[in-house]
């Protein structure tokens, strides 16, 4: 049985990931824009560890991290209003 992060970014490109750090401090991230960085070869797994909270700073440690589907609209409102995490490292 594969797991949802061994998904290819390209196969959830208008997906967010809805993650939250260990210190309590969560985030969405569109997968439109990790692909800005990234090919769209790259799996989900890949990228968590380059995943840097912007509030403890920890690199890859997450509480929880779920592949969410959000309608467009709602999309934008979310991410206007998230603190992200931040991409370090490729």
């Amino acid at each position: 049985m594969s797991t949802p992060f061994a998904t290819r970014l390209t196969v959830i490109d208008d997906m967010t990931l809805s993650v939250e750090c260990r210190c309590g401090h969560a985030a969405l991230i569109g997968v439109v824009d990790l692909l800005e960085r990234y090919q769209g070869n790259t799996m989900v797994s890949e990228v968590l560890p380059a995943l840097a909270c912007s509030r403890c700073s920890r690199r890859g440690s997450f509480k929880h991290v779920r592949i969410v589907f959000m309608l467009p609209e709602h999309r934008a409102l979310a991410h206007a209003h998230a603190a992200e995490m931040r991409v370090v490292g490729t």
